[in-house]
């Protein structure tokens, strides 16, 4: 039995003060990059891994003492709201799909470029600022990807045959908290609780119960299983009343 609160579990939140809208600087190796990664830029906004590149030309100069190391590859990572919102089709399928929110996709620059160096260290370029959106707002905070720490709280919450309404009752915050958070008016702090919505646990449980429902990866091949399986059944009842 898990013993994650998510009553008691809090994310913290960092908001930069940097006084440039490019902060550029330098760390000691990727390791370093990767704790700066999850505790400091990933407490600021959610942001995602984009693309790599290398640096082919640069390569033969990797471990030799230069006076101004070079590029050996680049790797991009962008805020998860960066992209244009996709085109929905205005068609209506005959069968419907897992159900989807509204875009957050709006469209604007804020990277993080890690330039791996041919001495070993790593170059940041941090274009921390969102021109179009907060991502301290309640709205945005709601909209973020779930961390796997909630993602599997809600799994085995449902694995234990939980609904909507069951999980949302422990998600609920007393009015004293409430009313705490509320007067505190510290955005650097918020309840776990508010990245959990019906859409996702909705989407949680029909996955659970497509994957117990198929019997096959094929269709025609899981009804002939169910068949198969019922008829079973069907003959042992049988064979019980006579």
């Amino acid at each position: 039995m898990s013993t994650f609160d998510i009553a008691a579990n809090y994310d913290n939140c960092i908001i930069p003060d940097y006084i440039e809208a490019v902060n550029s600087f330098d760390l000691s190796s990727e390791n370093e990059f990767t704790n700066w990664l999850n505790d400091i830029a990933k407490k600021h906004a959610n942001w995602v891994y984009y693309r790599s590149y290398r640096h082919e030309k640069n390569m033969v100069f990797v471990g030799k003492s230069l006076e101004n190391p070079l590029k050996v590859k680049t790797v991009v990572y962008l805020c998860y709201h960066a992209g244009k919102p996709q085109v929905k089709k205005t068609s209506q399928s005959a069968q419907k799909h897992v159900r989807t929110t509204k875009s957050i996709k709006i469209g604007y620059p804020a990277s993080i470029y890690k330039h791996i160096m041919t001495d070993g260290t790593v170059c940041i370029k941090y274009n921390w600022q969102h021109p179009n959106h907060d991502p301290f707002k309640i709205e945005e905070i709601s909209s973020s990807k779930l961390p796997d720490e909630l993602k599997q709280w809600v799994e085995g919450l449902v694995s234990q045959n939980m609904d909507w309404k069951s999980i949302k009752n422990m998600l609920r915050m007393s009015e004293d908290r409430l009313l705490e958070l509320e007067q505190a008016g510290d955005r650097s702090s918020f309840p776990s609780s508010l990245l959990i919505d019906y859409q996702y646990v909705r989407n949680v449980i029909n996955a659970r119960m497509m994957k117990l429902s198929r019997k096959h990866v094929d269709h025609y091949e899981s009804v002939k299983l169910w068949v198969q399986e019922l008829n079973e059944i069907s003959g042992e009842f049988g064979r019980v009343m006579h």
